[in-house]
């Protein structure tokens, strides 16, 4: 006759309560994360566009928001106070050219842009400002 091992049926308990625990740490740590789905998350971006010599904001003055491998995602043009904004949801991994962001302006006739004239958006649901800075052409 087999003797009852009192440890053969924690063992398995324990194992149980071990996984359990470390999942339960995996996703408080997880909790902060960014990212919604499978690299998908909502992005979004404003700022403002200005004159530097008059410090006026600039009005309809064309913000793009675009993917680095080159395509457009997004336009918009800026308020009577030179503002913007750009609301985007999908797909945002940096170390995929397609789905790595940048927001970049487009100035008017008769101005040209202060560098940068573009900024590399991040992988995050935080909001993101990038103003932008243009002058007029001598």
């Amino acid at each position: 006759m087999k003797k009852n091992n009192p440890l053969s049926d924690t063992i398995p308990h324990l194992c149980i309560l071990i996984i359990a625990t470390l999942m339960l740490i995996f996703l408080s740590a997880c909790y902060g994360e960014k990212t919604v789905g499978s690299n998908e998350m909502r992005i979004y971006v404003e700022g403002t566009v200005t004159d530097i010599t008059s410090g006026s904001p600039m009005e309809d003055v064309e913000i793009q928001f675009y993917s680095v491998a080159g395509s457009l995602e997004r336009l918009t043009k800026t308020n009577q106070a030179g503002q913007y904004s750009i609301p985007y949801y999908g797909k945002c991994r940096t170390a995929d050219l397609k789905t790595t962001f940048k927001v970049g302006v487009r100035p008017p006739a008769g101005y040209k842009y202060i560098l940068p004239a573009s900024y590399q958006v991040s992988c995050t649901t935080e909001t993101q400002t990038f103003n932008f800075q243009l002058e007029p052409l001598p």
